[in-house]
């Protein structure tokens, strides 16, 4: 049934809600798991012509929020950020061009580069836990063996 879903995805025809929901109960490590894998591979490249885009994400500012989701890091409640932040025009400008000259773009096949990229972080705490920076995302894909556009995205225009 998998390899019908995925030859059916791959024609270019729309799944149904069940046909979905299917791939979603296929367990990880299994041979219908790869064969989903690389069916995504294939939809990517046919997508993006076969070059991948860096994002490189900026926060402007940060504060803890007062609608208190349980599940959010922004919620009053998880004690994450316990006060507002924000930086300059001109740290923002800064940084943006920083991520530019480090070879990021914007796209459809993507990872996301945001070691520094909020305020509370520094780069040594993004990068040793969560963050990537835009040269390891590059790093990333070109070990996948992805072509990695340079300069302004060719999907967004410039």
């Amino acid at each position: 049934m998998v390899r019908d879903i995925i030859k059916k995805s791959l024609d270019r025809n729309m799944l149904a809600e069940e046909e979905i929901a299917s791939l979603f109960k296929v367990p990880l490590f299994s041979e219908e798991s790869a064969m989903i894998i690389s069916a995504s591979r294939k939809k990517s490249e046919s997508a993006s012509n076969g070059l991948a885009e860096v994002h490189a994400q900026l926060g402007l500012n940060v504060a803890p929020c007062p609608k208190n989701c349980a599940f959010c890091s922004f919620a009053v409640r998880n004690k994450v950020f316990t006060e507002k932040i924000e930086i300059s025009v001109d740290e923002a400008v800064q940084k943006a061009r920083q991520f530019e000259a480090d070879g990021a773009n914007a796209g459809a096949n993507l990872l996301w580069a945001e070691a520094g990229s909020n305020p509370r972080d520094t780069e040594k705490e993004t990068e040793g836990k969560r963050g990537m920076t835009v040269r390891d995302c590059i790093r990333v894909l070109e070990e996948a063996e992805w072509k990695v556009l340079q300069g302004p995205s060719k999907f967004y225009g410039a």
